[in-house]
Parts: structure tokens; sequence; C-alpha cells
């Protein structure tokens, strides 16, 4: 019986540590936790999404919650971002006139899927025109952005 409950615990422990483990891509650089507060003429923006560009190959982002703070993960799901210096993207996209719950639910509906819109100035939007930066080192990096006023750009129909 001994012998059994030896073999369990090892199993278990084997199991455990290999469940543990993540698939972290080789070469992936350290990385430093990092919170970005996004906000639109002073305000906290919620639902906004971030993209982080710089002389990383590894995509850097996230989306902020209702009080505007978006945790920075890498690839996805590696929390925090290599150190380095990154222009930063902010885009968020509302959708206006669109079908109700009941409409969704009804399997012949054919209507509109409503209108969607922009709500971030143009220059936030692009690696090449925007102004917003981030500079992450070694240890918390915390930091908020402002994306002026909000516009409402209808986005072309695809």
């Amino acid at each position: 019986m001994r012998k059994y409950l030896c073999c369990f615990i090892a199993v278990a422990v084997v199991a455990v540590i290999g469940c543990a483990k993540t698939d972290k891509p080789e070469g992936l650089p350290q990385l430093f936790p990092c919170e970005i507060t996004i906000t639109q003429d002073g305000k906290p923006l919620a639902g906004a999404n971030i993209v982080f560009f710089g002389d990383q190959k590894w995509a850097v982002g996230g989306g902020t919650a209702e009080n505007g703070v978006a945790k920075i993960y890498t690839h996805g799901k590696f929390e925090g971002a290599p150190s380095g210096k990154y222009k930063v993207t902010v885009t968020k996209t509302i959708t206006e006139g669109g079908p109700t719950e009941a409409d969704l639910n009804n399997p012949s509906y054919s209507g509109g899927y409503g209108k969607q819109y922009d709500v971030i100035d143009k220059k936030f939007r692009s690696a090449e025109t925007t102004t917003l930066e981030i500079d992450v080192a070694p240890g918390k990096n915390t930091k908020t952005l402002d994306v002026e006023k909000a516009v409402k750009v209808e986005q072309p129909k695809v």
C-alpha cells in the first residue's frame, strides 16, 4: 500500500509541475509589470484597446476596464512588457442602431447590425502618428495617457 501511495504522490507532483509550466516562446525577454490608465478628455475610458509599438518582435497590449486601467500583456497571456521605449496606440469602436437581443435570437433575422464609429482621434490610432509613448523599465510601470476629446467617425462598411 505504501508503495502505491509513494507512486501516486510522485505522479501527482509531476502532473502539478507539468501543468504549472507555461509555454513561453523561445527568446521571450524578461517582462515587467505595466498598467496604463487611458483617459479621454480627463475621464477614464473603458473598453479601449491598447497596442505598444517598439523595437520588440513581441505583441504587447491590453484593454481598459471600467476605470480606464489596462494591465499590459505580451503575446496576450504573459503579464507585463519587455523593457524598451514604445509608441502607444489606442482604439475604441462603438456601434449604434444595431439589432435588439430579440433580433439576434431570431434565426430568420436579416436586418442590419448598426453603424460602427471610431471614438478616438485618428492620430492616436496609428503608430506613425501617435504622440503617446511609454518607457518600460525594470520594476512596476504605471502611466496615464489622455486621448483628448471624443470623436465620432463612421467606419467604412466591409
